[in-house]
């Protein structure tokens, strides 16, 4: 299959590039940057849905959409990762890459607000028994839940079952 080159000075001929904040972010750390796009454009993308949900799995078919409706398309093409996706990069899947930003913008608010009560509970337990090792849990529990984590790990799960039912005979 022959593939095609865009060079990258084309791309940014193409393109409006702004000083904004997700720009520098861009410029700086590339390969991080992707997970914050994707975040924004699931946060976005559920914003102008209501909060109602896209259905599941749709992020993966619909993030280019996305980034074309809310006027982010330059930071794709100017990102030296994302760039190397075109001219196909409507047919690029991609996900978002943590548990709270895809099920707010699959499933909508209700799932996503019961992920919310759970990290709250967790938190308000944490500080009413003085659980100093709590705090490391939830720390790993609110980088995987917010930032980065594969979707399919049980580990962010099993850490906040650590701190829910800490003390417990059962657990």
């Amino acid at each position: 299959k022959d593939e095609i080159f865009i060079s990258p000075e084309y791309l940014k001929e193409t393109c409006y590039i702004k000083s904004d904040l997700l720009s520098i972010i861009n410029v700086s750390e590339p390969t991080g940057f992707i997970r914050i796009l994707h975040n924004y454009l699931s946060l976005k993308g559920s914003y102008k849905n209501n909060f109602l949900g896209h259905g599941l799995g749709s992020y993966s078919n619909i993030w280019y959409q996305h980034a074309n409706d809310f006027n982010v398309t330059h930071l794709v093409k100017t990102n030296e990762v994302m760039q190397t996706w075109y001219p196909d990069i409507e047919n690029k899947k991609q996900y978002v890459q943590n548990y709270f930003f895809s099920i707010l913008h699959d499933g909508g608010i209700i799932p996503a607000f019961l992920i919310l009560i759970l990290i709250l509970k967790s938190i308000i337990k944490i500080i009413q028994n003085n659980y100093a090792f709590g705090y490391v849990i939830l720390a790993y529990v609110l980088i995987t839940f917010f930032f980065q984590s594969t979707i399919t790990s049980p580990y962010p799960w099993i850490a906040l079952g650590l701190i829910l039912f800490k003390n417990k005979k059962y657990a």
